[in-house]
């Protein structure tokens, strides 16, 4: 029997030192009483005190896990929105530097839509010089066989009118469409501004209202009913002699030649000559590259403000998606930062425990082994995988 160790569970000390209370407090009444002091503490720290401090280490440790995996989406967000931003100034040839405001957007915008005015006014410009003679040519020669007269001497110049005022200024030099219509704009109102008499200033008024003349605004206030009817007008616009006048930047001019363009393609399919359907192809080329391409979508927000407006607004919503993610990560670095720093201190407090729990199980067992000199003695229990 001596042999045998002896297994006392931790848990079970403090009762099993009571149920031989009277014949320890005897015998080795100094060793009896220091281990009535330690049980108690040996069950506080391994069944209380450790494992709470465990959990709040896992609770740590699994906030600097999800602070860097937000972290790492935030950053793969960011990037994924500067390419994708990237290849939208790339598609539309925009160059505008990675982090600029709104005002700078907004001027790289308005200068590549000044471009873009340029480029589809250009191309259709060339387009009238390379294929409008081949087609006018033809065009008169059918309707003079086959409606002679009808039309006047130039048939094409009735039926394709704005065909006609490309054609004839093929050579001219290119104007700068947007340029001129903002001076040009400007001058008419500033030369048109209207001029209200409240009839407030009945001295003034002869004087300040003299020289409007017939050119006057007058404005009836009793007037019940009144009507705005927009003013279609489908005429050619005014030409210097010197500079390409149709610009197709503007919605008139471009559904004008939008239509001629079609009636003509039409037109080169019917008659299917290969010089006919070779212009066929030019001309939907060029119809195709005026609805479709990046240039011919950034020509029109010359009169759409809400068109333009919306395409900065998508160019601006990049840098702010990318600044939100830019702030989540710096965010969630400043959160694991201050995890990781408390994970330490409960470290170090985790290694002071453990250390302390070794020492009392240590002085536990050497007053056992006072008390019980000719036997091993075992402390057993959940413990011992803290002392591993």
């Amino acid at each position: 029997m001596t042999s045998q160790p002896i297994s006392i569970h931790y848990k079970q000390m403090e009762e099993w030192l009571e149920d031989r209370k009277s014949v320890f407090s005897r015998k080795h009444k100094s060793e009896y009483n220091a281990l009535l002091s330690v049980a108690p503490r040996l069950v506080q720290m391994a069944q209380y005190d450790i494992p709470a401090l465990e959990k709040q280490i896992k609770k740590n440790e699994n906030a600097i896990e999800d602070c860097h995996r937000v972290c790492e989406e935030a950053q793969r967000t960011q990037l994924k929105l500067v390419e994708r931003r990237r290849a939208m100034l790339r598609e539309y040839g925009i160059e505008l530097a990675a982090a600029v405001g709104e005002v700078e957007v907004v001027f790289a915008v308005d200068q590549r839509v000044r471009e873009a005015c340029a480029q589809v006014n250009a191309a259709f410009q060339e387009y009238a010089r390379a294929r409008v003679r081949a087609l006018k040519e033809y065009y008169n020669a059918l309707l003079a066989r086959t409606a002679a007269g009808r039309y006047g001497t130039d048939p094409f110049a009735f039926h394709f009118p704005w065909l006609q005022r490309a054609f004839s200024e093929a050579e001219y030099q290119p104007a700068d469409a947007l340029s001129e219509a903002t001076d040009a704009g400007g001058e008419a109102a500033d030369a048109a501004e209207p001029q209200i008499d409240w009839g407030d200033d009945d001295e003034g008024a002869a004087g300040t209202f003299a020289g409007l003349g017939k050119d006057a605004v007058q404005i009836n206030w009793d007037a019940t009913e009144m009507e705005a009817r927009p003013v279609e007008d489908d005429s050619l616009p005014a030409t210097d002699g010197l500079h390409f006048s149709i610009d197709l930047a503007s919605a008139k001019h471009r559904a004008n030649v939008m239509s001629e363009l079609e009636a003509a393609s039409c037109f080169c399919r019917e008659r299917g000559t290969a010089d006919l359907l070779e212009c066929a192809t030019e001309t939907e080329a060029l119809r195709r590259f005026l609805s479709s391409a990046k240039e011919g979508e950034l020509a029109r927000m010359k009169e759409s403000y809400r068109a333009r407006g919306s395409f900065v607004d998508r160019i601006t919503r990049f840098q702010q998606q990318i600044v939100v993610a830019e702030n989540r990560s710096t965010t969630h670095q400043a959160k694991m930062q201050d995890a990781e720093d408390d994970l330490a201190k409960l470290k170090v407090q985790q290694d002071e425990l453990l250390s302390r729990l070794r020492s009392m199980r240590d002085e536990a067992l050497t007053h056992l082994e006072h008390m019980f000199p000719d036997r091993r003695i075992l402390i057993v229990g959940d413990l011992n995988k803290y002392l591993a």
